[in-house]
């Protein structure tokens, strides 16, 4: 399993969107339970409901917060491999009396 995720931001991306569902979903919850509690609805459990809905919102806004800095550092880890973008099978067109001039000039601009 570890092969399967690890070189993937799929699982990060799917905690930042569930994050912001649950977020979302607690937000239109803590709606209905005020407008219950406007209402004097007598099926609100006196502190259910609140305790609910901010452990809800803070759940949701954690995940989406660690989905945001795992891709963030997944970014870093990346850039920090320093991995060519490019890699060159087969050079063609290039002729060896050609790069070696340019080769030594550069190597004299470093010394």
């Amino acid at each position: 399993m570890a092969a399967a995720l690890g070189f993937s931001d799929v699982p990060l991306r799917l905690a930042i969107w569930c994050g912001l569902a649950v977020s979302c979903l607690a937000l239109l919850y803590g709606g209905w339970v005020l407008v219950l509690w406007m209402s004097k609805d007598s099926h609100l459990v006196a502190g259910w409901s609140s305790t609910m809905v901010v452990i809800s919102l803070l759940c949701g806004l954690n995940m989406l917060m660690t989905g945001i800095v795992g891709l963030y550092i997944g970014r870093i880890h990346a850039e920090v491999k320093h991995r060519p973008l490019y890699v060159v099978q087969k050079r063609l067109g290039f002729d060896r009396a050609q790069a070696a001039p340019a080769s030594a000039a550069a190597h004299a601009m470093h010394e």
